[in-house]
């Protein structure tokens, strides 16, 4: 079973190994949460991880302005859609070659459709990342 919660500027997700994230029986996750961000919460069958917003924020706004300066510098690129750090590219061609290009510079790339670049990379992203994940694809489709 997983779950998550926000607490404070955090967002917390807890899966579990055992089927359960569970303090009884019924109760949904009611993990002691400032436990768990102070590091003192255990279970050898829970993984834990958190993550602060503000950053996903930063990054997500900053994934979208790059994304569109790539709409207004490359013709093949229709539109970008989506929020925060789940984003897409909208191409005027099949975008199988392209992902093709990336997987081979070592960007693993995701379709949604014929003619979309899925863009959702995990919440611990850095702008850092987004400007080499950038930087390849120009190269794809500059090629």
């Amino acid at each position: 079973e997983q779950g998550a919660s926000k607490v404070d500027d955090y967002l917390i997700i807890a899966i579990s190994s055992e089927g359960t994230v569970r303090n009884g029986p019924g109760d949904t996750i009611k993990m002691e949460l400032t436990k768990i961000l102070k590091g003192e919460y255990y279970n050898p069958h829970v993984s834990i991880w958190w993550y602060k917003l503000d950053n996903v924020n930063e990054v997500g706004a900053y994934l979208k302005e790059k994304l569109d300066e790539l709409v207004t510098e490359y013709d093949c690129i229709e539109e970008r859609r989506g929020l925060g750090l789940m984003q897409g590219l909208v191409f005027k061609k099949p975008v199988g070659e392209i992902i093709t290009k990336a997987l081979d510079k070592g960007l693993i790339l995701i379709n949604a459709g014929t003619n979309i670049i899925r863009f959702v990379p995990p919440l611990i992203i850095e702008k850092k990342h987004v400007d080499e994940m950038l930087s390849i694809l120009k190269t794809c489709l500059d090629e």
